[in-house]
């Protein structure tokens, strides 16, 4: 086997649900452009999927890291990279109290960094 050789394979794919079985540790490349790399769990655990409540004069798509946001005030669902440990605190100082985190897949993942 190759990991019990110490080797090194480079693999290209848009089958992300495959490359998940067999790597370690993972890249994504948009246009040329590095988003994210590190082992496999680390970037699923950059981004997740936040159930948040809004104030009124409150804009959550402003919020860093909020690469999408879906369903209408005062209730969203955003989708959100580089997700840490204080992100909730950050996102309650601007008036958005996050009401659930959501894990997301590696395609999830792969996705939410490169727009597509």
């Amino acid at each position: 086997m190759i990991q019990e050789e110490g080797r090194t394979v480079f693999i290209s794919s848009h089958l992300v649900h495959e490359v998940e079985r067999v790597a370690d540790r993972i890249a994504v490349l948009d246009k040329g452009a590095l988003r994210v790399e590190g082992d496999v769990d680390e970037v699923k655990g950059r981004v997740k999927q936040v159930q948040v409540r809004v104030r009124e004069n409150s804009d959550a798509a402003q919020l860093p890291g909020v690469v999408k946001v879906q369903g209408e005030l005062p209730n969203q669902m955003l989708t959100v990279v580089d997700f840490e440990v204080d992100t909730s605190i950050k996102f309650k100082e601007r008036g958005v109290e996050v009401v659930n985190v959501v894990d997301q897949s590696l395609e999830d993942c792969f996705v939410a960094y490169v727009g597509t």
